[in-house]
């Protein structure tokens, strides 16, 4: 029987417009968690822009943030985990990326942080619908100098985006190199630079073993790489249809889409039933 729903966002519970859950995938979840079943939302976002969804949904009861680097009993309003980079550690990635001038967000304390001038190229991006650039802007603080705003502080995570292949190829070996790095891709031309002690898979695991949930009750959704360990780790995983190979390859099954709502139809075979 299930007893917790772990799923990513982008690309596999939300809907196009990266802000909101299709009617289907909601009411899936909803009947789930009315019948005991525990809800997670496993992303790599931070908590700022999760928030909001998440509330309005009404029935997530934990956030597993910035790729495992933070946990968050969202009932509870209790951080079960809140790790992230060293200062020495991040301090050393920043640098490097503003020496290729790679335009990156940097996620610290659930809020997400943005150095002037980048914000006008993140709103140019093409991963953002309007939607979720109202979001992005309204929740993002944009300051002039980021190292100063980060100061003593552990960073949670460094997303880099709109990186050409060859660059991305560049920077995955020199991160991989320094050690103590968790790299992974959200999308195709983007990268995601977190401690080497944080994924999805591992924070996932870590929850269940403080609510003696096994992995075998436990079902996982998932569309790109960030999501491999958690995919990988579950019993019941599931990679969306419309992600990336690597995290098809991890999967146990793959769903119908996201446009089609795949969760929610995946939920109602495979775990409602069992709930009746």
């Amino acid at each position: 029987m299930i007893r917790l729903i772990a799923t990513d966002m982008d690309g596999t519970l939300l809907a196009q417009d990266h802000v909101t859950v299709p009617p289907r995938n909601l009411a899936a979840l909803q009947v789930a968690s009315g019948k005991g079943v525990a809800v997670a939302v496993a992303s790599g976002r931070p908590w700022c822009y999760v928030r909001d969804l998440v509330e309005q949904m009404g029935c997530v009861d934990y956030a597993v943030l910035c790729n495992g680097a933070s946990v968050l009993d969202i009932r509870g309003r209790e951080w079960l985990a809140a790790g992230g980079l060293e200062e020495p550690l991040w301090r050393k990635v920043i640098g490097l990326l503003r020496a290729r001038k790679i335009l990156f967000l940097a996620y610290c304390g659930g809020e997400a942080y943005l150095e002037r001038p980048m914000d006008e190229v993140v709103q140019t991006h093409p991963f953002l619908t309007p939607e979720f650039q109202r979001l992005v802007e309204e929740t993002t603080q944009v300051v002039d100098d980021l190292d100063a705003a980060l100061a003593g502080h552990r960073v949670e995570k460094i997303d880099c985006f709109l990186i050409p292949p060859d660059t991305l190829e560049e920077l995955r070996r020199t991160f991989g190199e320094m050690g103590g790095l968790y790299l992974a891709s959200g999308l195709r031309d983007n990268l995601e630079i977190s401690s080497a002690s944080s994924d999805k898979g591992r924070a996932l695991a870590a929850l269940c073993a403080q609510r003696r949930i096994s992995r075998e009750e436990v079902m996982a959704f998932g569309d790109g790489g960030n999501d491999v360990e958690m995919l990988r780790w579950a019993k019941w995983s599931f990679a969306m249809e419309n992600g990336m190979e690597e995290a098809k390859t991890a999967a146990q099954y793959i769903a119908p889409p996201a446009c089609e709502a795949g969760l929610g139809q995946m939920i109602e075979r495979y775990a409602l039933q069992d709930l009746e």
